[in-house]
């Protein structure tokens, strides 16, 4: 078997069973804590798992050649930092139509939209995190406002509250989301 992390070819030594193996082998002990890994090739094909422990049904006998692409971290936070304008905006829209939705009382589709508008607004609030940490920025008073009122929405929605989400949504998180535009200025 031939592996090549980032073009070049690293010998591993042990005994593995499957491709889940090499994989945790290569995580823990060939990659630095400064990379990730984006992308996997096996046999020459692009790979990934279409459910969880996927690569332990690969046998060691039948991957030929295993290669591993990583990213820097900081790139990759970089990158999201300088994109992060469209991602704000993207839920500014979602938040016009969701509080727009409750204030018509059509809740079902209101809901259906502030699910996955909720997925997408902690996924952004992690990844600020991270991009804080690793490139040592300054978002504390920004991510503690984001928080807060993030307690404040799920708070109103558990309540069934609707013209209060709507309120939430429309007059405190949209002119939070513009101001958090501010955060590019860090996209060092």
């Amino acid at each position: 078997m031939k592996i090549l992390i980032d073009g070049t070819e690293t010998p591993l030594s042990g005994s593995f069973g499957n491709l889940e193996e090499v994989l945790q082998e290569i995580l823990r002990n060939r990659i630095s804590g400064g990379k990730i890994v984006c992308t996997v090739r096996l046999n020459g094909e692009n790979y990934s798992e279409k459910a969880p422990h996927d690569a332990r049904k690969i046998e060691i006998g039948d991957i030929y050649t295993l290669e591993i692409g990583t990213t820097d971290k900081t790139e990759i936070c970089r990158s999201f930092l300088e994109n992060s304008g469209m991602i704000f905006d993207d839920l500014r829209e979602s938040v016009q139509k969701i509080s727009g939705l409750f204030r018509m009382a059509d809740e079902k589709e209101a809901n259906r939209h502030f699910v996955k508008f909720l997925e997408s607004y902690r996924d952004l609030i992690q990844m600020l995190r991270q991009s804080e940490g690793i490139l040592k920025l300054d978002f504390q008073e920004n991510l503690v406002s984001l928080e807060k009122l993030s307690d404040e929405i799920i708070a109103a929605q558990e309540k069934e509250d609707w013209i209060m989400l709507a309120d939430l949504l429309e007059y405190e998180l949209a002119p939070l989301l513009r101001g958090a535009l501010r955060l590019r200025g860090a996209d060092a």
